[in-house]
């Protein structure tokens, strides 16, 4: 990749790993060519400081969570925002995909863990119990357990279904 000249707050490859998206500290996400490191010509402006993302829907959907709380769903194919959500009281650090594609998480300053329908944008759930912001999420290969970490070193497992 080049140097884009601001900071960048998350990367994500494209589930084909031809592009990576960059987060930048100058509310955008620029794409490059994961190949060769060229700029591609669309970027997203977020008008708000991005601070994660991920592809969903197979790569149909870069998902960006930023510094104000919202969560904005983009379609690649369209070049043109889906939906923005108020989906945190503050700063989302952290945005996974599940196995199945459309179902996201988020984790923020607010210290929660959400779960997301990426083709509706409707809120699944609320997961509580974080004393302090999460930083990180993870997902099983199965989709059933969740992993978190938050900023006061504690770890929480969060299982679903049978």
């Amino acid at each position: 990749m080049r140097d884009i000249g601001d900071g960048i707050n998350a990367l994500a490859f494209s589930p084909d790993s031809h592009v990576v998206a960059a987060a930048c500290s100058d509310e955008s996400i620029q794409l490059f060519d994961a190949k060769t490191g060229d700029k591609l010509p669309w970027q997203i402006s977020v008008e708000s400081v991005p601070l994660a993302l991920t592809y969903c829907e197979g790569g149909k959907v870069v998902a960006i969570g930023t510094s104000t709380g919202e969560l904005q769903l983009w379609e690649v194919s369209t070049q043109s925002r889906r939906a923005t959500i108020k989906a945190h009281t503050s700063r989302i650090n952290v945005l996974r995909v599940f196995p199945d594609g459309q179902t996201l998480a988020s984790g923020g300053r607010d210290r929660w863990l959400q779960l997301w329908d990426t083709k509706s944008g409707e809120r699944l759930t609320t997961l509580r119990g974080h004393s302090r912001q999460l930083f990180s999420i993870d997902i099983s290969p199965d989709g059933k357990t969740i992993a978190s970490g938050g900023l006061a070193g504690d770890a929480r497992v969060w299982r679903s279904g049978p």
